[in-house]
Parts: structure tokens; C-alpha cells; sequence
């Protein structure tokens, strides 16, 4: 970008552009093909990639550094090579004071630096984790590079191109080989759905609402394997949109998904220390840019097709708007303490699910669209979304061979999340679970004032839950779901001998959901020791960066890093004791002074 220009560019774009007019009978797909290969070209020929200097990499070393700076560096390195040799006492003193003067401005530079850093990443915790520990971190980085991967024949391999390929044969074939693991069931999905008359129209879009959904973007430099980034769509947006609502509306009308947008970049990032073992890796898909405007379009058309006719339950609280985590704690916590104002025993069941947005089955999904309402050409358009999706793994700056993707929404997608609540927004409707929802996360209890009644009952609706899962080609993951038993008397003897699938699950007197710990006796002290121990960790920071940043610096991080988590839930957990919440109290006096 050293030598862009912005006005230049957008000529060259609406230059090469204008002349170009897609046919009516041309492949949707073809079109979108030669937009992107013409829009790659301007950004290539305007801003192309090229290695860094070696200046530029000591620049980068340490950011705040500016070129005035390193010019002033140079200056003083001249100045002491010429003139502080030569022993001069008035050549030496004007050394001195240029230096500290220097060393002055190279402070300010750092402390303006990090507060613009600390600002940017206000509202991300783990960002701004990462600035402090570049900050203050005395040892080497650790690099995220996968060095050795084990093969599938169990032997060890440092191939660059080796480990790329088999990382993504393994991440692109485990939703198949987990759904083939499931036990088929003669009950269909269709016994707990009911099928609306209503059709859903997918309507054409505008440059306005282009415009709008480019605005709305993240600024990221990131790209998928187009290597179009957010920047450049944000700077074309006036040039491109009407282009774009062509190419848009010509795919609605036609039920074809381009095939170009449908290709993903995995980037694995290690889960644990050692990533030699495929599965310790998590994949981060990046999807074309371009492919993001138009399911935001989309989004918003399915989204109010299925809100206007209250098509999604109550007790979905992710991936919607005006809806969250603290919600969905307080919705269970109320519950509980309902059942216990009432003198009932509550079994609390948290499920789950292994890998379920990457086993979401095609044809279910599509059939069930096509319950609520999404039929015909659109179900068609929906069924060319999901189907022949191919991805690419890259490890260590190489790209693996593609592979087709069978199963499974789009990772990383607009719409992957929407159409994974499509999925399984019916389970509720399987069995007399009240039933609470966070994307994969699910809570499901059941009160009773007899407790064995209760036990039989638990028993009973976990088997039609089982049911609706293999119906649905989902599987549990054991051996983090497990039970919790609550009551009003606790001197009441409640062990319970659950089993889901024929395999018994733990009973646990706490269990960690949407990071808050809950535990049987609905007392917080689990959650206020966990709390605690964040917020110290945020103490020690600030003890150790105090000296350093200025009093905006520090204000950032309190309330990146302590008062986030401070407010987090704390509708819920400021009702315990006031013995158990002091702790949390002495730590918050602790890092205001």
C-alpha cells in the first residue's frame, strides 16, 4: 500500500468494469468467476504483494518506531561514531541532550502506540491479552507453526506439504465419518415437526443495501483464498455494488450458489501444546469476502421470514439478536429457583454435542427447510449453498490439494449459524425437557416433587431425546455431558443412575455452561472462586504495567480485562451472600488504587 492511490485505483476499476457486461444466458457461476479475476487484477496492479525490506521487518519488530524516528536514530548513531570519540566535552554534552531528547520521544511514541492498540481492542479480551504479553513478555514468543504431524499409517512426518494435506483430509472427512457412527432409527424427524403453509420468496437486493452491508463489515486485512480483503471492498463499494446487485439477484433467480464463493481456507490453530495429533487443532475457516455481503443478504431475508411467522423457539438464545449468554444463564437460574420456591427436585441434563455444525446432515436440513416454508427454487438455492463446498488447509505459508466438504454448514459463514438453529430448533418438541439452547450448548431439566417419579420420568425423556438425535444424524459427546440434581430439602438422598444411548452419565454437584459454573446448591461459590481468579490475574497486570502506561492506558485495561469480567452474569451471581461476594469486592478496591 506505499504506493496506492485511492483516486487512480477506482478509475482503473471503473475502467475495466464498464465494458464488462455479463449475458443473461451465461452460468452464474462463470460471472462471478470473472468479477473476482477482474478485481483481483486492479488490486494486484494498484497494491501488489511484495517482501518486506529489511528495514521494514526491524519496523515492524517494534511498531511504534516511526520513520522520523529511525531517522533520528541514524542521526544519533552519525553523531556518536563522528564526535564522541574525538572526546570533545561540548560535542559530548550535545550528544547527550540529543539522545535523551530522543529517548524522550521514542517513550511517547510507545505510550501513544499501546493506547491506540489498547482502544482498538477495548471490547476483545483475548487481543488485548496478547498486547500486554507482547508488551511485558520477557521470553521468546512461542511460534504456532506445526513443525510434526502424525499420519494416519501412525508414523511422524515434517513435510510441510505432508502435514497441510492430511490435516485437511482429516478435518474436511470427520463429519462423515462421526455421522456413520450413529445407529440409523426408524423414527423419521418428521414426527416432531409440523409444516406451515407459508412460502418464503427470496427477494433481489440493491446497491443501497450492498453499500450498507459493506459498511457493516469488520475492518480486517484478512482474505480468503480470493485474496480480496475487507479494505478493498470498502473502498470499491461505490464502484462495485451496482455490479454486485446484478450478480446477486441473477444467482437468486436462478437457485444457483456461485461455486467460487464457496470455497474455504482453513487455518489450523493448536488447541493444546502439543498439535502432532490432527485432532488437537482447530480449524479456522476463512471464506471470500465477497461471499459475506451476500449472506448478510440473505441472512436478513430468512431471518425475518422466520421471526414474522415465530417459527423459532423461545428458548434459542445465540446467534439472534437481542439475545446472549447472560440470558440464557438467567432463563435457567430463574427456573431453578422457581422449582425450589415450589419444593420440586430439579435434574438438570447439560448435553454435548461432538462436532455438530460439521455434521449437520444436507438433505435433513434441506427437508426440514422445506417444513418451514423455505420451498421450490429457493429450496433449490439453499440446497446449491450447502453442496459441493471444497476447502484448502495451509500450514506454514503452504496449501494443501482441495477437498470436498459432504457435510456439515459452512464454518465461518453468515448464514452457517441461522441454519444450524433451523436444524435443531425441533428438539424441544421431542420430548417434556424444558429445553434452554446457546448454539451447541444445551441445558434440559425436569422437576418433579417425588423424586423417584422424577428419576423414571428423566429416564424416559432422555431415550426420546436419543431418539431425536440419531433421527437427526447428532452425536453426544459423553464424556463432557453430565447431570445435576437440585433440591429444596438437602438432607433428600438423590443419586441417579441416568443413561443416555445405553451409556451412563456423570452426576456433578457443579457444572461450567456459558463459562458460568452453577452448582447444586445455587449458592456462586464455584463461580465467585473462578471469578476471583481472573480478576487477580487482571491485579497482577495492572501491578506490573502501572509504572508504564499512563492513566488512559490503565483505564483501557481495567475495563477490557476486569470490569468485563466483573459484569459478566452478575444479575445471577450478586445474589449470593454477601460473605461469598466480599472477595470479589476486596479485588475490585485493590485495582482502583
Amino acid at each position: 500500500m506505499k504506493n496506492f492511490n485511492l483516486e487512480n485505483f477506482l478509475i482503473d476499476l471503473d475502467e475495466a468494469l464498464s465494458p464488462w457486461n455479463f449475458n443473461t444466458g451465461s452460468k452464474v457461476h462463470n460471472d462471478f468467476y470473472e468479477f473476482i479475476h477482474i478485481f483481483q487484477k486492479i488490486i494486484n496492479k494498484h497494491a501488489p504483494l511484495r517482501k518486506l525490506s529489511r528495514r521494514e521487518k526491524q519496523l515492524q519488530a517494534k511498531p511504534w518506531i516511526t520513520r522520523g524516528l529511525l531517522t533520528s536514530i541514524k542521526n544519533k548513531n552519525r553523531m556518536f561514531r563522528k564526535f564522541y570519540k574525538c572526546k570533545d566535552v561540548k560535542l559530548i554534552a550535545q550528544y547527550k541532550k540529543y539522545t535523551n531528547k530522543l529517548t524522550r520521544l521514542r517513550k511517547i511514541a510507545k505510550q501513544q502506540y499501546y493506547f491506540q492498540l489498547f482502544q482498538k481492542y477495548r471490547s476483545d479480551s483475548i487481543k488485548t491479552w496478547k498486547t500486554i504479553n507482547a508488551l511485558h513478555s520477557t521470553h521468546q514468543k512461542q511460534s504456532s507453526d506445526i513443525n510434526s504431524l502424525k499420519l494416519n499409517d501412525g508414523t511422524q512426518t515434517s513435510c510441510p506439504m505432508s502435514i497441510s494435506n492430511t490435516l485437511n483430509e482429516y478435518l474436511s472427512s470427520i463429519g462423515v465419518s462421526m455421522g456413520n457412527g450413529i445407529r440409523p432409527t426408524n423414527t423419521s424427524f418428521t414426527t416432531f415437526m409440523k409444516s406451515i403453509s407459508q412460502s418464503f420468496v427470496l427477494d433481489g437486493t440493491c446497491a443501497e443495501e450492498i453499500i450498507a452491508c459493506i459498511t457493516s463489515l469488520k475492518n480486517t486485512s484478512s482474505s480468503g483464498i480470493d485474496g480480496i480483503s475487507t479494505k478493498f471492498l470498502k473502498l470499491a463499494k461505490g464502484t462495485i455494488a451496482p455490479i454486485l446487485a446484478k450478480l446477486f439477484n441473477k444467482s437468486m433467480e436462478s437457485g444457483e450458489y456461485p461455486d467460487c464463493l464457496k470455497i474455504s481456507q482453513i487455518v489450523p490453530v493448536r488447541k493444546r501444546s502439543s498439535p502432532s495429533i490432527p485432532s488437537h487443532n482447530r480449524p479456522i475457516s476463512n471464506l471470500p469476502t465477497v461471499s459475506k455481503i451476500f449472506e448478510k443478504i440473505i441472512y436478513a431475508r430468512v431471518s425475518n421470514f422466520l421471526n414474522k411467522n415465530k417459527l423459532l423457539t423461545n428458548f434459542h438464545y445465540g446467534c439472534r439478536n437481542n439475545d446472549s449468554t447472560e440470558l440464557a444463564v438467567s432463563a435457567i437460574y430463574e427456573s431453578f429457583l422457581e422449582n425450589i420456591d415450589k419444593g420440586k427436585t430439579t435434574c438438570a441434563v447439560f448435553l454435548d454435542l461432538s462436532k455438530a455444525f460439521d455434521t449437520v446432515d444436507h438433505k435433513i436440513l434441506l427437508r426440514k427447510l422445506m417444513y418451514y416454508g423455505i420451498r421450490g427454487k429457493q429450496n433449490s438455492f439453499f440446497g446449491s449453498y450447502l453442496t459441493n463446498r471444497k476447502q484448502c488447509t495451509k500450514v506454514n505459508n503452504y496449501s494443501s490439494s482441495f477437498q470436498r466438504i459432504k457435510c456439515g454448514v459452512p464454518q465461518g459463514s453468515v448464514m452457517g449459524p441461522l441454519l444450524f438453529l433451523i436444524y435443531v430448533n425441533d428438539l424441544p418438541c421431542a420430548s417434556s425437557f424444558q429445553t434452554t439452547f446457546f448454539a451447541d450448548d444445551s441445558s434440559l431439566h425436569l422437576s418433579h416433587k417425588d423424586i423417584k417419579m422424577l428419576q423414571l420420568n428423566v429416564q424416559n425423556e432422555l431415550d426420546k431425546v436419543v431418539t431425536w438425535m440419531r433421527s437427526s444424524r447428532l452425536s453426544i459427546n459423553y464424556n463432557k455431558t453430565a447431570y445435576m440434581i437440585l433440591t429444596a430439602t438437602r438432607s433428600q438422598n438423590c443419586n441417579f443412575e441416568n443413561s443416555v444411548n445405553g451409556v451412563r452419565i456423570q452426576q456433578t454437584d457443579s457444572i461450567k455452561y456459558l463459562v458460568v459454573i452453577i452448582d447444586n446448591k445455587l449458592s456462586w461459590k464455584p463461580q465467585i472462586s473462578s471469578l476471583c481468579r481472573k480478576l487477580s490475574q487482571a491485579c497482577g497486570v495492572m501491578c506490573k504495567i502501572r509504572y508504564f502506561a499512563d492513566m488512559k492506558i490503565l483505564r483501557l485495561i481495567y475495563f477490557s480485562l476486569f470490569h468485563s469480567h466483573l459484569q459478566y452474569c452478575i444479575i445471577d451471581w450478586r445474589r449470593a451472600y454477601k460473605t461469598v461476594i466480599r472477595p470479589v469486592q476486596v479485588l475490585q478496591n485493590r485495582i482502583v488504587k
